[in-house]
């Protein structure tokens, strides 16, 4: 299942609210191997840098990098493509390009995420959601 950067945050950054939320889910979700985008590590890379400084950053960098059972899902022009397709083509204006990536992504992977609205919006679409991320 493909994990959203705000639960890799929430794992990471231990004043998150939703932290044991993150860490329950990480550590005790064995039904499908963990999936970060590479978008959504990008994204999760940049705020925990700002949250927590470039030390923190750099060791999540090293545990997605070093972690069996964690799988980084690179994007191609073709994924792109899509993904830009899937943007132009919904009207949500509170998705972020990586949401709008996730929303794709989950027409053929279970996405789990902590977002309310990318929740509802990959719903919309009859898009696989990863129920027990809530």
């Amino acid at each position: 299942m493909i994990l959203d950067s705000n639960i890799w945050i929430a794992y990471v950054y231990t004043d998150d609210a939703l932290h044991t939320q993150a860490v329950r889910l990480i550590e005790n979700s064995t039904d499908y191997p963990s999936i970060i985008f590479e978008y959504n590590l990008l994204e999760a890379v940049t705020v925990l840098a700002r949250l927590t400084g470039k030390a923190k950053a750099n060791d999540f960098l090293d545990l997605i990098l070093n972690t069996d059972g964690i799988e980084i899902l690179p994007s191609s022009p073709e994924l792109f493509e899509a993904v830009v397709v899937c943007y132009k083509s919904h009207t949500q204006r509170t998705l972020s390009f990586a949401d709008y990536a996730l929303l794709h992504l989950s027409r053929t992977i279970p996405v789990a995420t902590f977002d309310s609205k990318l929740k509802n919006a990959i719903k919309r679409d009859k898009g696989k959601y990863y129920a027990s991320a809530v």
